[in-house]
């Protein structure tokens, strides 16, 4: 149980890279999404919520290595309120059903980031109980 956090950094990771968003003929992933966002910059163009997503790998990975509730609670806060972000966005702009354009990668990063909250604080409750001695022998 005390890996549940950590895997879920490692979700967080590997979402980034599944499809977003679900278009007719197309999928775009996270990882797409971020590089047109740094692409449209020098224009002036390109969804915001796209360039804080960027750090969504580097946030997994450090968090899943790092393994304590400081860096878990950091990583699954932030990656959930850009989430948050960013499905509100593409609840104003999608034409048609919302949930067949929101891709399998989004879906997963959500789950994970509040995976990844709720696990930061059964690592701490489990520590916890080893520190006292309670754990059984």
């Amino acid at each position: 149980m005390k890996n549940i956090a950590r895997v879920c950094g490692v979700l967080i990771v590997i979402a980034y890279f599944l499809p977003w968003m679900s278009m007719v003929f197309a999928s775009i992933s996270g990882f797409t999404m971020g590089k047109m966002a740094i692409t449209k910059i020098g224009e002036g163009g390109g969804p915001l919520w796209a360039l804080p997503s960027l750090l969504f790998v580097v946030l997994g990975i450090a968090s899943a290595a790092v393994n304590n509730k400081r860096g878990h609670l950091a990583s699954g806060v932030y990656v959930l309120l850009v989430v948050i972000w960013i499905l509100v966005e593409m609840a104003g702009g999608t034409r048609g059903s919302f949930f067949e354009v929101v891709g399998i990668g989004l879906w997963i990063t959500l789950v994970a980031a509040i995976g990844q909250i709720v696990g930061a604080f059964m690592l701490e409750s489990e520590s916890a109980g080893e520190s006292t001695g309670e754990a059984e022998e």
